[in-house]
C-alpha cells in the first residue's frame, strides 16, 4: 500500500471477520446500554437491519476505498458523515418494513452513532499517523498540466501511409459515372493522381467486411441506418485503411426524418405520430435490455441516427470528417483516418452516461450524467469549439451536439442530478467547480490548472452562467473561490453553497 495515498483498505477479506466483529460488539454495546430490550428474536432482525445499512452506506459511499492524498482532514472524514446520513435513512426505511420492538429503534440509531464515533476515531489515528508525509501527488493522468488524450494521431504522410488514388479510374464506375455531383464531391476533398497504385473498394458494408487490408479508400454503399453493429463496421474500416486513408460512406440523418414527419402530417396526427417515433425510434434503442429487443425485431435495419452521432462514431473510431455534402436522398460523407480509435468501452449512448472529468489531484474521474447531447457528442467536443468558440457562459456557442430535450434538462440542472453518486463516493463535493472535461481543462492557463487540481470538483457551482462577460471572467471568478477555499475552505463552501442557493430561488437558470 502506499503511505501517500492513505487508501484505508479495511474491506479487504482478510478483514471481513474484525469488520463482523465490530459491527456486532457496537451493536450489543447499544443494546445493553438500552438495558429494557431483550435478546430475542427481534434482536437477530434489528442487528440484520443495522448490518444490511451499514453495508448499504459502505458500498454507496465507497468510504473505506478513497485515495486521500492531501493533508486536509475535511476530505477525510467527510465520507464517514455521508455514510452515517445515509445508514440512518436505510436504518429507517428497513424497519418501516419488519414489526420489531419499538425499543430497537433507539438501539439501532444509537448504535450507527457509536459506529460512527469508532470509524472516525479510527481514520483520525490513520490520519495522524501518515502526518507530514501527506502532500498533492499526481497519478499520472496529468503530465506538466497537460491531460493525456485517448486518440493518438497517425503519421498520415509517411511511407506507410495512404497512397493517392486514381480517381479518374474509380469515377468511370456506374455508380458514379451517373453522378456528377457525387463525382465532383469525390474529386474535391479525396487526394487523387492518374495512374496512382493507390488500393480501393467500392461495395456494400458485407463485402468491406470481406476485403484485405492496406487500402487507400473504401467507398460503402450501404447505408450507415441499416449496418447492425455500426461500431463494429467503422472499425473494421480503420483496421483495413492504411493511415491517412480515406472512407466514404452514406446515411440519412435524423432530421430529414423527422421533417418529414412535419411534412405529412399536422396537429394532433402530427404530435402522435411524431411521439410513436420518439419511443420507438429514438427512446428504445437507447434503454438497457430494451435495446436488445428492438435490434432482434428490426435487425438494424432504417435506424434513426442523427448528423451529430455520425460524425462521433466517426471519430471515436479514429475519422476525421472532411466534407458532407447531400446528393439525391443521401447524405454522402467522406472522412479520413487521422488517429487510433478510442479505447474507451462506453462512450456516450444510454440515458445516463459516464464521462471522463479531470478532478481533485488529476485524476480521471467517472462522472455521471444525464445525456443531454446526441450519442456520441463528447468526441466531437474539440471541432465543435474550433468551429464555434466559447460563448460568455464559457460554454461552446451554439452547440449543435444538444438535443432539444437535453436543452431542457440542461436549464434546470436536471442532468446533473446523477451526480449525486459522484458526491456519495467521494469523487466530488457538494459545492465546488464542476469537474473538467480534458479539453476544457486544456483552455485554462498554468496557474489556473495548479489551483484546479488542489481542490476538489463540486455539485453544485459557485458561480452562474449569466454572471460573466467571457472566459476571462471565468477563469477570474473561479480562481478566487479556488484560492479563498483553500485558505479557509469550510466557510467558504457554507458561503457560496447560500449564494448559489439564493440565486436559484430567485428563479436562475443555467444556460
Amino acid at each position: 500500500m502506499n503511505a501517500l495515498t492513505g487508501n484505508i483498505q479495511l474491506l479487504e477479506k482478510r478483514n471481513i471477520i474484525l469488520v463482523v466483529a465490530l459491527l456486532l460488539t457496537t451493536f450489543f454495546i447499544s443494546v445493553w446500554r438500552v438495558g429494557s430490550v431483550a435478546l430475542d428474536f427481534g434482536a437477530v432482525v434489528c442487528f440484520l437491519i443495522f448490518a444490511t445499512s451499514w453495508t448499504i452506506s459502505t458500498l454507496l459511499t465507497h468510504k473505506f476505498t478513497q485515495k486521500q492524498s492531501t493533508g486536509r482532514l475535511t476530505y477525510w472524514i467527510a465520507p464517514f458523515i455521508k455514510s452515517y446520513s445515509v445508514m440512518i435513512v436505510a436504518v429507517w426505511i428497513l424497519q418501516s418494513f419488519v414489526d420489531i420492538n419499538p425499543a430497537y429503534s433507539a438501539v439501532l440509531y444509537g448504535a450507527a452513532t457509536v459506529l460512527l464515533a469508532v470509524e472516525l476515531g479510527f481514520v483520525l489515528l490513520w490520519y495522524l499517523s501518515m502526518g507530514s508525509s501527506l502532500s498533492l501527488q499526481q497519478d499520472g493522468s496529468i503530465v506538466a498540466g497537460t491531460v493525456r488524450s485517448q486518440q493518438t494521431a497517425l503519421n498520415v504522410k509517411g511511407k506507410n501511409a495512404a497512397k493517392p488514388i486514381d480517381l479518374q479510374n474509380l469515377l468511370k464506375s456506374k455508380m458514379f459515372n451517373e453522378d456528377k455531383v457525387l463525382q465532383e464531391f469525390i474529386l474535391g476533398n479525396i487526394k487523387g493522381k492518374e495512374g496512382s497504385i493507390g488500393k480501393y473498394a467500392i461495395g456494400g458494408a458485407n463485402e468491406i467486411n470481406e476485403i484485405l487490408e492496406d487500402n487507400s479508400l473504401l467507398v460503402s454503399l450501404t447505408r450507415l441506418n441499416d449496418v447492425r453493429r455500426l461500431n463494429k463496421f467503422l472499425l473494421n474500416c480503420a483496421h483495413k485503411l492504411l493511415p491517412g486513408g480515406w472512407i466514404v460512406v452514406k446515411y440519412r440523418p435524423l432530421e430529414e426524418v423527422e421533417q418529414d414527419i412535419f411534412d405529412r402530417f399536422y396537429g394532433f396526427g402530427y404530435w402522435l405520430i411524431y411521439g410513436l417515433h420518439f419511443v420507438v425510434n429514438r427512446a428504445l434503442p437507447k434503454i438497457p435490455y430494451l435495446n436488445s429487443a428492438y435490434f432482434f425485431l428490426t435487425r438494424g435495419k432504417r435506424r434513426v441516427i442523427s448528423k451529430t452521432e455520425i460524425w462521433g462514431r466517426l471519430s471515436f473510431c479514429g475519422f476525421d470528417v472532411l466534407k458532407e455534402s447531400k446528393v439525391d436522398d443521401n447524405h454522402w460523407i467522406i472522412a479520413r483516418k487521422t488517429m487510433t480509435p478510442s479505447e474507451n468501452k462506453a462512450p456516450s449512448y444510454f440515458p445516463v452516461i459516464k464521462l471522463d472529468r479531470v478532478a481533485f489531484n488529476g485524476r480521471i474521474i467517472k462522472a455521471h450524467k444525464v445525456r443531454s447531447m446526441y450519442p456520441y457528442s463528447e468526441y466531437l467536443q474539440k471541432r465543435v469549439y474550433e468551429e464555434n468558440d466559447l460563448a460568455s457562459s464559457g460554454k461552446i456557442n451554439k452547440d449543435y451536439r444538444i438535443s432539444n430535450w437535453g436543452g431542457f434538462c440542461r436549464k434546470y440542472w436536471l442532468d446533473e442530478f446523477p451526480q449525486i453518486i459522484d458526491w456519495l463516493r467521494g469523487d466530488i463535493k457538494l459545492v465546488g467547480i464542476r469537474a473538467l472535461s480534458r479539453h476544457y481543462y486544456s483552455l485554462y492557463p498554468q496557474e489556473y490548472k495548479d489551483l484546479f487540481i488542489q481542490v476538489k470538483p463540486g455539485l453544485i457551482p459557485p458561480l452562474f452562467d449569466e454572471n460573466t462577460a467571457d472566459f476571462d471572467e471565468i477563469v477570474k471568478v473561479e480562481s478566487i473561490y479556488l484560492k479563498k477555499y483553500l485558505k479557509n475552505p469550510f466557510r467558504t463552501d457554507v458561503e457560496y453553497f447560500f449564494k448559489t442557493m439564493s440565486h436559484i430561488l430567485k428563479g436562475t437558470r443555467s444556460g
